[in-house]
């Protein structure tokens, strides 16, 4: 079977002032190529909405997409990520109107066999979904990580291939075993697992929450959510589980970002851009001219739909104070002013003698 696995669409985000279907299209793109390419899953790794209560709007748009893969007798099925549902053991989740996924994991580890693949689902882990209430925090987080590990192995069974999907922070620690700590770990209050060990005991581990597609086990989100994702191709995965290959299929239509400086070829007709901005570092008195400033957004301009800003950033000229035994704010004026003068020829008048 064939499966299209994507994470942290953020549906509701709308980053840098772009329209609701500009922000949703590669969601839309998504299942697109799944109906087109005659797929028979799609499974999202968390974070499918930018809040635990999306709007109205956002909410039937992904009732709209789902019923589009149900119609085409494509499965739906994924994992809530730590923006779909809050801490509390009591939270609603914002995906509770996923009425049709084949399945779908809140708060606790999921596992579903499909012929001869097993997959697990892991939301996104906290104590108060394991109601863990016992003994100090960490004692809390020790008995969590028992449970959640213990649901993990669950899903391994070495007669079938295993697949993890879920929303979750990793190190690379090395491991072998899935472990307690230090293979798993708490950085305050998210779970780090420890990816090679996952990586080792599943066939394949595909991971939500950190958005960027070159991380070991991550899928990347499907648009650039801050200007530190401007360089990154964003994608979603098709996973082949008759032999465990993927292929990464980049978002043809997520949005493109170009951070500029003064070495950026602002040359029209090459790629071009959604969205731009131009930063530069700048020397006291030798900013550009307001031309410059102008010519410079023009270029911008013919690449980019969007100039979001220019910023020239003029380094700040700090003068130094003379050192002295006692500080000079708390000496009279006039003495300060003659023992700052003291201390700072005190070499030449030595010199001098």
């Amino acid at each position: 079977m064939k499966i299209a696995i994507a994470a942290d669409t953020h549906i509701g985000a709308n980053k840098f002032g772009v329209s609701d279907d500009k922000w949703r299209a590669p969601v839309v793109e998504l299942v697109d190529y799944a109906i087109e390419n005659k797929l028979d899953a799609v499974a999202l790794a968390g974070d499918v909405f930018h809040s635990r209560k999306p709007s109205p709007s956002d909410q039937k748009f992904m009732y709209e997409q789902i019923k589009r893969l149900n119609n085409e007798m494509i499965a739906f099925m994924g994992a809530d990520g730590n923006h779909d549902d809050e801490i509390a053991a009591d939270s609603i989740s914002g995906t509770w109107a996923f009425f049709s996924a084949m399945v779908w994991a809140r708060k606790l580890p999921m596992s579903y066999v499909w012929g001869d693949t097993n997959f697990v689902f892991l939301p996104w882990v906290t104590p108060q979904a394991y109601e863990v209430s016992e003994g100090s925090l960490e004692s809390q987080n020790e008995l969590t990580q028992a449970v959640v590990l213990d649901q993990l192995q669950m899903g391994i069974d070495p007669k079938q291939k295993s697949v993890l999907i879920g929303h979750a922070m990793v190190s690379y620690a090395g491991g072998t075993e899935l472990a307690p700590s230090p293979n798993l770990q708490w950085a305050g209050k998210d779970v780090v697992f420890d990816y090679d060990a996952l990586a080792k005991n599943f066939d394949a581990v595909f991971l939500g929450h950190v958005h960027d597609p070159a991380q070991a086990g991550y899928v990347g989100s499907s648009q650039p959510t801050d200007w530190g994702d401007a360089a990154q191709t964003k994608r979603f995965i098709v996973l082949d589980t008759s032999d465990m290959s993927t292929e990464s299929i980049p978002y043809k239509s997520a949005l493109k970002l170009l951070d500029a400086n003064e070495d950026t070829q602002l040359d029209a007709g090459a790629t071009h851009y959604d969205i731009a901005r131009y930063r530069q570092d700048v020397p006291a008195g030798s900013e550009p001219s307001p031309e410059t400033i102008a010519d410079i957004r023009r270029k911008l301009s013919l690449v980019a739909d969007v100039v979001e800003s220019i910023e020239i950033n003029v380094e700040r000229v700090v003068a130094m104070r003379a050192a002295t035994d006692t500080p000079l704010a708390a000496m009279v004026p006039v003495d300060a002013v003659a023992k700052g003068i003291r201390a700072k020829f005190a070499s030449v008048l030595e010199d001098s003698k």
